[in-house]
């Protein structure tokens, strides 16, 4: 399945198929994402390799969630951009390269175990499996990108608020907690970029009315994005979730992703 066949399938719900799942607290960021939640039509589940909260059945928690609540739902990995994080912590190209696709090819499987225990065959996990590496052929993928790429070279506060959170991201990854060099930041930048698609315009990239992503976490960034911070919009119908299991705390949901720290919103709501 291409790229650009990729909206017009993904898995929907089945009922009766699905049995109960311990309950997730879903969070919008906004009014407009509470409307894009209220849809119930589309949502985008982010997948990251390097996270060691995307246990095996905590992917399978999450997706039977997620089928139980959308019509269709397809899981994102960032699986190639991943690379230029690692390269910004300091690792040779070549081996950023190597380390994030064994990592992905890791993640992919963990999904496929995941997806077999919900009874999903492997041809509807095909469907809903949405790595960058297919995603990023996809047209409105790229007009989505080309807008993020536009807006950071022309836009202050939004260049300042991607170099900040980049920063923040490599702080996770190194013992440096300041003092970064610029080149590292940047590359770390591009990944942000190459995620920023997902946050604007789901809803075109999937072809759907409404969409949501999902992640466990939400960072100022986004809140400054969906806030109508920068010059940057995001389009009718296209939302994002905080998606957490109720029983979580903050404590455990931040100690195996971020550091204690985030960077400061640029507005407020």
């Amino acid at each position: 399945m291409t790229a650009h066949d990729a909206p017009a399938h993904g898995l929907e719900h089945d009922h009766d198929r699905l049995h109960c799942t311990p309950r997730w607290s879903a969070e919008p960021l906004t009014a407009r994402c509470r409307t894009a939640f209220d849809a119930r039509e589309h949502a985008v589940l982010g997948i990251s390799p390097f996270n060691s909260y995307y246990s095996e059945e905590r992917i399978r928690e999450l997706v039977e969630w997620g089928l139980q609540t959308f019509r269709t739902v397809h899981l994102f990995v960032p699986d190639e951009p991943s690379a230029y994080t690692l390269a910004a912590a300091g690792y040779t190209p070549a081996d950023a390269v190597t380390k994030a696709r064994r990592q992905a090819n890791y993640l992919r499987n963990k999904i496929g175990r995941a997806l077999e225990g919900l009874g999903i065959s492997a041809s509807a996990s095909d469907e809903m499996l949405a790595p960058w590496s297919r995603v990023s052929t996809n047209p409105q993928y790229q007009a989505g990108f080309a807008r993020g790429v536009d807006a950071y070279e022309r836009d202050p506060a939004f260049r300042h608020a991607c170099r900040a959170t980049a920063s923040w991201v490599l702080q996770r990854r190194t013992s440096e907690s300041s003092g970064l060099a610029p080149e590292a930041i940047e590359g770390a930048v591009r990944y942000l970029l190459a995620e920023l698609p997902l946050f604007i315009d789901s809803v075109g990239i999937f072809g759907q009315r409404a969409s949501v992503f999902c992640y466990h976490q939400s960072v100022p960034f986004l809140q400054d994005l969906f806030g109508e911070c920068f010059g940057l919009t995001v389009v009718e119908g296209q939302g994002f979730l905080r998606v957490r299991l109720s029983d979580e705390t903050d404590r455990e949901a931040v100690s195996v992703a971020t550091p204690p720290v985030a960077p400061a919103r640029l507005c407020s709501d």
